[in-house]
């Protein structure tokens, strides 16, 4: 039995309770409990009849927020940069400098520099740290249901990142049609 009937069942047993006494002493505290019995009842009755169409509601409405929602062309862009980064080098998440550099664990520091999604990102190439506070916002912009920040402390590279499933269902459905 779920807990709407099991509400129900008390409020009945509240209005009962309430009429036995009501019949042997007409005192106004037997009628507040037949009041508070119904109350309850009905609010639980409710609950219980409508409460799981309720929750469709909420559920089919929480999907529907979820396919509807669109990046704006720069969320776009760095998340399909991210997704590129992520793929070439086989990695499981990237780590990004404040100032855009992608940074891979076991790599030499030559190697790291070259790859700056500041400057791809507003087709730069130099003075990357300029842009740096328009970076982050837009990384931290992007749903975690796309981009996933990994709490990780880390020197200068605060952005440890992985692109989820439906980030990279998102990119292939929308970036590369």
């Amino acid at each position: 039995m779920n807990m709407g009937w099991f509400i129900t069942i008390i409020g009945i047993v509240l209005m009962v309770i309430g009429t036995i006494l009501t019949k042997f002493n007409k005192n106004l505290s037997k009628n507040i409990i037949i009041l508070i019995g119904i109350i309850v009842g009905a609010i639980s009755l409710f609950f219980t009849i409508y409460g799981q169409s309720i929750k469709e509601i909420k559920k089919n409405h929480s999907i529907t927020n979820y396919q509807n929602q669109i990046l704006n062309p720069q969320e776009e862009k760095l998340l399909s940069l991210i997704y590129k980064y992520q793929k070439e080098s086989g990695l499981n998440k990237l780590i990004i400098s404040r100032d855009g550099f992608v940074y891979f664990e076991g790599k030499d520091k030559d190697e790291q520099k070259r790859i700056n999604l500041i400057g791809e990102l507003y087709n730069i190439n130099s003075d990357f740290k300029t842009r740096s506070k328009e970076f982050e916002s837009i990384i931290l912009n992007i749903s975690e249901k796309f981009l996933k920040l990994i709490p990780e402390s880390r020197l200068d590279s605060p952005y440890v990142v992985t692109i989820t499933e439906e980030g990279i269902r998102y990119i292939k459905n929308n970036f590369y049609k």
